[in-house]
């Protein structure tokens, strides 16, 4: 019973966690305190809305920084998620500035509060923590989105785009479709829909597989490295207790780990020759896992050679690098329409524009990004969430019959589920 009871109250908290209404919202933000420091003139009113992000350093020091410049000069500073005449002024205050710059030059203004003059006037009425403090302002100065714990998640990217649009009077991207919609099951013919690219789902018929995810919103998660050695969200933490621990998703790996896949399933002979090699790498990899958490008086050296990993897929703190199964072959070209035995389709209500510039970001070469304005496909695909008001992270695998082969109606970045999309890929290629 006691049981029961802790994950009744788990699912209500994860359940409720970007719903509940936070006791800052609709309170009157104390603009007076800081308002010279912020640039304004102390005699004048502040009649515009605000976004203001408080960091403790916005640098590389903190992973989540450069993705949610970039996102809040892309989505509001340039207006691109906005209407062309419509823009939002956005003010970063950043405590500790650091010497380790990030190397991209956003629009936005950026004050060092080096002596902490802004932070110690608002310490009283706020949490600044490890991650940034984001508060969104209307002309009134009243408070209509706060959070003291953003990392740069799709999810609430796209509360506060919502909340933005309410204030500069834009409406909700949101239509119901009028028809019914039955719902989807494994044998199911998979709705059909534009791309965005010229071509319709259907296309692809008799052609290849396909693989449909959804996700919340472009520019959220971390910048990958562009070594490609990109680190697994359920890997860079040590505090995961078994293969399946569950860490908060993140849309910029869900994409570049769904690219990888296309990649690397093209380089192989055979479905048989993939099965072989990924079976022996999840081997490694479950295996590292166990390893670094009962036997962490051993050096990583030892660990490698006790399941013959090689150097580069483990760094020198232990953590996995993320598992290239082959290295592709020299000068081999890979075309989404001709090459690829999987084709790939990130799907989410970000405009065109921005899902160009976030193609670009990601250096993705067999995904397309297929924007959905209106929520029109996610519904057809029940991954639009009504009451949160983006896309649920949904993973649907459709056989060369353009039936649904496989569905995962919460997908996350854990191992589980990666491995599960790969082999039920490699079963309809066999």
């Amino acid at each position: 019973m006691k049981q029961l009871l802790f994950f009744s109250s788990l699912f209500f908290f994860l359940q409720n966690a970007f719903t509940q209404p936070n006791t800052k919202v609709g309170t009157h933000f104390p603009i007076h305190k800081i308002k010279t420091q912020l640039g304004f003139d102390s005699k004048m009113p502040v009649k515009e809305p605000l976004l203001l992000v408080f960091v403790n350093q916005f640098s590389k020091t903190q992973p989540f920084a450069e993705m949610l410049g970039a996102a809040f000069e892309n989505y509001f500073t340039k207006g691109f998620a906005l209407r062309p005449d419509k823009q939002l002024k956005v003010i970063v205050i950043e405590r500790n500035p650091s010497l380790r710059e990030l190397k991209s030059a956003f629009k936005f203004l950026t004050i060092k509060d080096s002596n902490e003059v802004i932070f110690s006037a608002l310490e009283k009425d706020f949490t600044f923590q490890k991650d940034a403090t984001v508060i969104l302002l209307d002309e009134k100065q009243i408070i209509r989105y706060y959070s003291d714990n953003y990392g740069a998640q799709g999810e609430k990217l796209k509360t506060l785009e919502k909340t933005v649009k309410e204030i500069l009077g834009i409406k909700p991207d949101f239509e119901k479709i009028e028809e019914n919609i039955s719902s989807l099951t494994i044998g199911d013919v998979a709705p059909d829909f534009d791309l965005g690219n010229g071509l319709k789902l259907s296309d692809y018929r008799n052609k290849k597989p396909m693989l449909v995810s959804f996700y919340p919103a472009a520019f959220s998660g971390i910048i990958p490295a562009k070594d490609k050695e990109i680190q697994p969200v359920m890997f860079q933490k040590q505090s995961f207790t078994e293969p399946s621990y569950h860490m908060p998703a993140m849309c910029s790996f869900q994409i570049k780990s769904f690219s990888e896949i296309s990649e690397t399933m093209s380089y192989f002979v055979s479905a048989e020759d993939f099965d072989k090699r990924l079976v022996d790498y999840v081997i490694k990899i479950d295996t590292l896992s166990s390893l670094l958490l009962t036997n962490k008086n051993k050096s990583i050296q030892e660990k490698r050679s006790q399941i013959g990993l090689i150097s580069k897929d483990v760094k020198s703190n232990g953590s996995i690098v993320f598992p290239t199964l082959i290295k592709p072959l020299e000068n081999k070209t890979v075309s989404l329409n001709d090459n690829t035995k999987v084709g790939v389709v990130m799907i989410s209500s970000s405009e065109p524009i921005l899902l160009q510039l976030w193609e670009q970001l990601l250096d993705t070469k067999n995904v397309i990004y297929t924007n959905d304005k209106n929520y029109h496909i996610a519904q057809q695909y029940h991954s639009y969430n009504q009451t949160l008001g983006y896309n649920r992270r949904t993973v649907f695998i459709i056989n060369k019959e353009g039936k649904i082969a496989h569905i995962d109606w919460d997908y996350g970045d854990n191992v589980n589920d990666f491995n599960t999309v790969q082999q039920h890929l490699l079963r309809i290629l066999k």
